[in-house]
């Protein structure tokens, strides 16, 4: 248990079926509960800054460090690690809370996790916050996908471990247009650090294999919100339903505008489309 600013943090390891995920707490443990889902290559560090302010508002934030390529103890040898079943992983560190009705927050991979567990687990999700993320056919983005198939071949990551190594390197490691402020050279460092890790590669490369646009994907047209509010009640999404999507990309950001948040709320009557203030980097 640590302490950081005015906010309690707690710390732990959860075991489930596919292996151990590694979970920090901020906040009221009775407050309304927020699950920040990141994307590749990070850990649950990239939500550190609004955790804090949404932790001294009165809410639990889950802050979950999913074996996206930054995280520190390998699953299991047999794990599978699609997308499809990453949705699932979350959903069963969920269920071990005793939790459902919970507030998700995606961000970039993380937030096309975020939908499919929304699709597949729709008891469990109370309302859905997207910032600039992965949906549809975009996923991966068509401009990452010569990442993602880079990401496949483990020499490739092992070498870029290394090359992490040098601060240097570290510099360039997050684009321009997916951050305002870097995330500091030290939290970088910690990112890249398991992938000198030959098992932790392992994993990454399993995602990243399993991450393709064959990617099973809720129906173009449909809204993930409403069709899971459907399945869960029998009846369709109201104006007054607590599924909410806030989906687009940082109004100061670089990157062009998402044109799948543009099909998200043309197809998503419910959606509620902002800016995104939420997170600083995009992982």
């Amino acid at each position: 248990m640590t302490q950081s600013g005015t906010n309690l943090e707690t710390e732990r390891w959860i075991e489930t079926t596919a292996g151990p995920v590694h979970l920090r707490e901020r906040g009221a443990p009775t407050g309304s509960p927020l699950l920040f889902v990141h994307g590749a290559l990070v850990d649950s560090h990239l939500w550190d800054g609004v955790a804090d302010r949404a932790a001294a508002l009165g809410y639990r934030c889950l802050l979950p460090t999913l074996p996206l390529g930054s995280h520190t103890r390998p699953m299991n040898p047999g794990a599978d690690l699609k997308p499809p079943a990453l949705a699932d992983l979350v959903a069963e560190v969920v269920g071990q809370l005793g939790l459902s009705q919970v507030t998700v927050v995606g961000n970039d991979t993380g937030g096309g996790l975020s939908q499919i567990l929304t699709a597949r687990h729709p008891d469990l999700v109370r309302t859905l916050v997207l910032t600039a993320c992965d949906a549809y056919e975009q996923f991966p983005p068509r401009s990452l996908r010569a990442f993602f198939a880079l990401g496949r071949a483990p020499g490739v990551l092992a070498l870029g471990g290394q090359l992490m190594r040098l601060r240097a390197a570290r510099r360039f490691a997050i684009p321009r247009p997916l951050s305002h402020r870097g995330p500091g050279d030290e939290v970088i460092a910690g990112w890249t650090r398991p992938l000198r890790d030959p098992m932790l590669r392992r994993d990454t490369v399993k995602f990243f294999a399993g991450s393709t646009p064959r990617t099973p994907w809720p129906p173009r047209g449909t809204c993930a919100p409403s069709r899971a509010a459907r399945c869960s009640s029998g009846a369709a999404t109201t104006a007054s339903s607590p599924w909410t999507w806030a989906a687009g990309w940082p109004p100061t950001s670089r990157t062009p505008g998402s044109r799948s948040s543009t099909t998200a709320a043309r197809s998503c009557p419910s959606m509620r489309r902002t800016g995104s203030p939420v997170s600083s980097t995009s992982g």
